[in-house]
């Protein structure tokens, strides 16, 4: 077993990008609260509209799908197939294939611990939950439990002190805006142009930087929810996850043995 230091194996685009997905600490959290600051009709109408998009898919506790995910730094853009399962809050694994079948990876997180494994290269990484960081690596700064939010068609939720709702005029619809005391913005939620679903989010690290956003595209009805069946990641680096997928299931069995990897 090794702990998380330098990673030189399967290329560094793929080691860093989906890493850091699970290795890496964030500042959303799937379940940050909801501040309740502010006085007013505006305020209370912000309020409301951030509860009822919470409030999306709240009873999905499993999941499961297959698809493909395509990683892109500055510099190259490589494609996986790809398979995944997650149960709320902080369970999740992913195989990568490449395109011939061949494994690349396996990712999992049982809310204890981190772990990878890397085939080609025969390395196993196994990390703490907590306290975890990849400052050694240049990623996405996304946590398991966001990830998780983002593939139940949910969203992750900064922690914040008061909601605002304002008109983005480059999309065309309603924002609802995150504040920290003194305006510092935490996050802001981009609406479709019904104001019902969530078009895209950006959370903002402590110095008002770009942390990362996520786009989500063409949403289906898998089982009463509704899922985004294109989703893409982004930091502000240029470092982008665009995952597409071709099959979902909603509240499937799974076995919480499969968020554990052993090594060999």
């Amino acid at each position: 077993m090794m702990h998380m230091k330098h990673c030189n194996g399967i290329g560094t685009l793929l080691t860093v990008m989906l890493m850091a997905a699970f290795f890496l600490a964030g500042c959303g959290t799937f379940s940050g609260r909801i501040g309740d600051q502010g006085l007013g009709a505006a305020a209370e109408e912000a309020r409301g509209r951030l509860l009822a998009l919470d409030r999306i898919n709240e009873t999905l506790a499993t999941f499961k799908g297959t698809g493909k995910v395509a990683l892109r730094d500055q510099f190259q853009r490589r494609t996986f197939r790809v398979a995944w399962m997650g149960a709320v809050p902080g369970q999740l694994r992913f195989e990568l294939l490449a395109i011939g079948g061949q494994r690349v990876a396996s990712l999992a997180s049982d809310g204890h611990y981190h772990y990878l494994r890397l085939y080609r290269e025969g390395k196993f990484y196994k990390q703490q939950a907590e306290n975890t960081s990849l400052r050694h690596f240049i990623a996405l700064p996304i946590k398991t439990q966001d990830l998780i939010a983002l593939l139940s068609g949910r969203f992750p939720i900064a922690d914040h002190d008061a909601v605002l709702l304002e008109r983005d005029p480059e999309r065309g619809g309603d924002v609802l805006k995150l504040v920290k005391k003194w305006g510092r913005t935490a996050q802001k939620i981009y609406l479709d142009p019904n104001g019902t679903d969530v078009a895209a989010i950006e959370l903002f690290d402590a110095l008002g930087g770009l942390r990362y956003s996520a786009e989500y595209g063409i949403r289906q009805t898998v089982d009463g929810y509704r899922i985004p069946f294109r989703l893409t990641v982004a930091a502000d680096d240029g470092n982008r996850l665009t995952l597409e997928v071709d099959q979902y299931w909603a509240d499937p069995p799974v076995n919480p043995a499969a968020f554990v990897l052993q090594d060999r």
